[in-house]
């Protein structure tokens, strides 16, 4: 089913000063090489990495260190021009909140390229947050062309730097080359090019997961269920690491139903907050809920929440500062709960009837680029029931005309009873009906006998009735009028069936179960359970074990004797006197 949980991608960690990168000597004087590696191979794939020159500068004699530092090909500083890419760079550092240290922000004082990097620079500026807002504000403020490009399709991408281009560079994933792309995270790099680099692709990667519950309250990759039953799916999209760095974020919930399933309605949309465990159910108005046809079969259903950034609580939360404003993290969730049921297209053929559900999300905190999660697969399994009457002496002689009501155990706080299927012309099941109100169920004040209340089953030509979109348990199989010219059951036909999913090839792989008389076989191939049922005729007594008619004629021949006896006696009795 899963077969691995899935991960996606959003995130731009942006973050690579010269202490994080890895320099090496050039092996060609001319060139330096920029070697950016992805360990994981979720989102290694499909990227387009630009280098783009912030800082110009001298290298030393040595040739390791940039001095005499100046703004860069790709942030021209125009002092006729108070829009230019510098000052908006610079109008952009000193505004960001994540620059402010000991209360002051740390390019406050800043006037020019070798400032900014003199800050930098220092010691206690080199942390991540600082590195991720730095590099945000360079994404924001480069203008032009990238002073190079990465050629390849996969790792290890390489970006050629001629050398005399020797400066600070900005590396940018270029997110709108993954628009749309499945598990793809973004992430870009600030770092010294003096010599060949090699970096390693930083990128959070948040979580989705999709599950199934026929109760609504323990969840499954899969679960077994019948025609008509309600059951719960649940939605988790765990919000990336670097979520902060976005004022404003998209989040889509897209889910396909394929042609058997039905949805019913949205049960709750909540924030998972990890810190401390609250889960706060979010107002109906801070999402959009749409539901359409899918052409060929099925229905697609959207949760859009157009900024989680903005969202509320339904209720003012406890102990919160904020009212109904709900602050989320990098970590926090979003949780979709919704209830479908299967519908009379539900096929019961040992595949499962799927559901599959994708994340649709920002991907960029620069741009409105967005990007779409890995499918995440449920699946729901019904099951098939065939009955088939014979002879009990000849048992390849089919008996049609059998008429049967099917049954099952119903819950209602401390009582169970029966209620009973109603079968549509297909032979699949439409409804299960009982005679008494729910109050009246919970009180016990009812008769649990009205077979009537079902569809009534009688068997064809070749005996046989089947029975469609059954949830695996345990059923009742009534008789209510036997063949003719045979003794209907003496009791109840008990059925029982469990079923097992292999969950690599999401086929039922295997079905078992139980019945107390006739003859029980299973089809995990095609899902249905064979009960074999024998009738006898009208002469024949096999429920009580006895002898048919034999007994009569002994007893009868006993008496017929003792009377001749009697007879005989009496006669000699009478010679003698």
């Amino acid at each position: 089913m899963k077969r691995m949980k899935k991960v996606f991608a959003l995130a731009m960690t942006l973050a690579m000063t010269l202490a994080m990168a890895v320099p090496t000597m050039a092996a060609d004087p001319e060139n330096y090489t920029v070697t950016i590696e992805n360990s994981d191979p979720a989102s290694s794939a499909g990227h387009k990495y630009e280098a783009y020159q912030i800082f110009d500068g001298t290298l030393d004699s040595s040739g390791t260190i940039l001095t005499q530092i100046e703004w860069g090909e790709n942030m021209p500083d125009d002092p006729t021009d108070p829009d230019d890419a510098a000052s908006k760079f610079m109008a952009a550092l000193q505004a960001h909140p994540d620059l402010v240290v000991d209360g002051k922000n740390i390019f406050a004082d800043a006037d020019t390229a070798a400032e900014v990097a003199a800050v930098l620079a220092v010691k206690k500026h080199d942390t991540a947050a600082i590195r991720s807002a730095f590099a945000e504000c360079a994404t924001a403020s480069k203008s032009g062309n990238p002073v190079a490009s990465s050629t390849e399709d996969d790792q290890p991408y390489t970006i050629v730097i001629p050398a005399e281009k020797a400066g600070y560079y900005l590396i940018h994933d270029v997110a709108s080359e993954l628009e749309g792309e499945a598990d793809k995270d973004v992430s870009d790099y600030i770092l010294q090019v003096v010599g060949d680099v090699k970096v390693e692709h930083k990128g959070s990667i948040p979580t989705m997961d999709k599950s199934v519950s026929e109760t609504g309250a323990t969840y499954h990759d899969y679960i077994h269920s019948g025609i008509n039953e309600t059951h719960y799916y649940r939605i988790v999209a765990e919000l990336p690491d670097d979520y902060r760095l976005y004022d404003e974020y998209y989040l889509e919930f897209s889910d396909k139903m394929s042609e058997g399933l039905t949805f019913d309605e949205i049960v709750v949309v909540k924030a998972l907050i990890r810190s401390s465990g609250a889960e706060v159910v979010i107002d109906e108005d801070c999402y959009e809920v749409a539901v359409a046809d899918i052409t060929g079969g099925g229905t697609h259903l959207t949760v859009v929440i157009d900024d989680t950034k903005t969202i509320t609580a339904d209720d003012a939360i406890a102990d919160s500062t904020t009212g109904n404003a709900i602050v989320l993290s990098s970590a926090d969730a979003i949780e979709v709960i919704y209830t479908a049921h299967l519908n009379s297209s539900a096929v019961a053929d040992g595949n499962g009837i799927p559901n599959v559900a994708t994340i649709i999300y920002s991907n960029d905190p620069n741009t409105n680029g967005k990007g779409e999660s890995s499918p995440d697969e449920t699946n729901v399994y019904p099951v098939n029931l065939k009955i088939v009457k014979v002879d009990g002496k000849d048992t390849t002689t089919e008996l049609a005309g059998a008429e049967f009501v099917l049954a099952r155990s119903h819950s209602t706080g401390t009582e169970t009873h029966h209620e009973y299927a109603v079968v549509d012309s297909n032979g699949k099941i439409s409804q299960w009906v009982h005679h008494y109100a729910a109050d009246d169920c919970a009180a016990g004040a009812h008769d649990d006998l009205d077979e009537a209340l079902g569809s009534v089953l009688t068997t064809d030509a070749d005996g046989a009735i089947r029975v469609e979109g059954l949830d695996p348990g345990r059923y009742d199989l009534i008789e209510i009028k036997a063949p003719d010219g045979y003794n209907p059951l003496a009791e109840n036909v008990e059925i029982a069936v469990s079923i097992t999913v292999n969950e690599n090839t999401d086929k039922i792989s295997s079905m078992t179960g139980n019945t107390n008389q006739g003859d029980i076989r299973f089809n995990a191939d095609t899902a249905t359970v064979t009960v074999t049922i024998t009738n006898f005729k009208g002469d024949v007594l096999p429920s009580t074990g006895g002898m048919g008619t034999t007994v009569f004629y002994l007893v009868g021949g006993l008496m017929a004797a003792t009377a001749v006896v009697l007879l005989v006696t009496k006669k000699r009795m009478n010679d003698e006197a």
